[in-house]
């Protein structure tokens, strides 16, 4: 009698559940009406970095806006919010969630987080992963699902079909950029692409520190990029820069002295009691010493 060992039971568990989307596939279709709605325009992409701690944000009110994960719980986007928002990871809104640090399952402090984003933000589109589709009982009008129906190998930006950019939250939204049809992208609080690289994130309690250059993450945003044709200006604050792509400093680009933010100026005190229950059970990095993230 063969044993089935844990390796291929998992693979076998997940070539299951991707043949199971894979035949919600025609889903995607009605992303159609988003190819090159903002054809040759140029989009103002919010990352999650620490370094968006020292910005006004307020001066994006007039630009076209793509955010991911948290970005709509800075208040300091005010009424404008953001034009689109990114929800990158799958099963966001499970009711249970796996602890990348203890293998534990744990009911998901995450959920809450992002149902309340969505529902605070009416006016924002949102693209988040087909897993969570069954999440809703019936899906705002502003969600747009996405799955990774293509070769993992490609930078195929089909978000009606064959998407493949998956592999980060900054990938995901280059991805959407393209299909939308941006052809220049201005990142902010993209601290993994900056010399030095900067740690933590904007809704974290602590300041920000200098890290190592990413080199790995910058080569795979860099090759992205380029297959996808896209113009990218970086954003960053005083004394750092990308060498691989063009950078100014926020006061440089905007104007606006850098002036620095502590975690409750930036983040609504509805939300910072959600941020601290699930970065008590470790299911979000809001302090240096718990290092879960999503």
């Amino acid at each position: 009698m063969k044993i089935v060992s844990k390796q291929m039971l998992f693979s076998l568990l997940k070539n299951l559940e991707y043949s199971f989307w894979r035949k919600n596939k025609s889903l995607l279709k009605s992303n159609e009406k988003y190819k090159n709605i903002h054809k040759g325009e140029t989009c103002y992409i919010l990352g999650n970095g620490g370094s968006l701690k020292y910005f006004d944000l307020s001066v994006l009110s007039n630009f076209l806006t793509m955010g991911c994960s948290y970005s709509l719980a800075d208040k300091r986007l005010g009424e404008s919010g953001l034009n689109y928002c990114v929800f990158p990871s799958a099963y966001l809104m499970n009711p249970l969630w796996r602890n990348r640090l203890t293998g534990k399952i744990q009911f998901n402090s995450l959920k809450p987080i992002f149902k309340k984003i969505i529902k605070d933000n009416k006016k924002t589109q949102f693209f988040i992963s087909l897993t969570d589709k069954y999440s809703f009982l019936k899906p705002p009008n502003n969600i747009n699902f996405v799955y990774h129906c293509g070769d993992k190998y490609s930078d195929s930006y089909d978000i009606s079909g064959s998407f493949s950019i998956v592999t980060g939250g900054l990938d995901f939204m280059l991805g959407i950029a393209k299909y939308l049809g941006f052809s220049k992208v201005v990142l902010i609080g993209c601290d993994y692409l900056g010399l030095p690289g900067m740690e933590y994130h904007f809704y974290s309690n602590s300041k920000p520190i200098m890290g190592d250059y990413k080199v790995d993450y910058v080569k795979r945003i860099k090759k992205i990029a380029d297959n996808l044709e896209l113009d990218v200006l970086t954003i960053f604050p005083e004394g750092i820069n990308s060498p691989v792509f063009e950078s100014k400093s926020f006061s440089e680009y905007f104007g606006v002295d850098e002036k620095y933010h502590n975690q409750s100026e930036i983040i609504d005190d509805g939300y910072l009691r959600l941020f601290k229950k699930a970065g008590s059970k470790n299911q979000l990095y809001l302090y240096p010493h718990n290092a879960a993230n999503i």
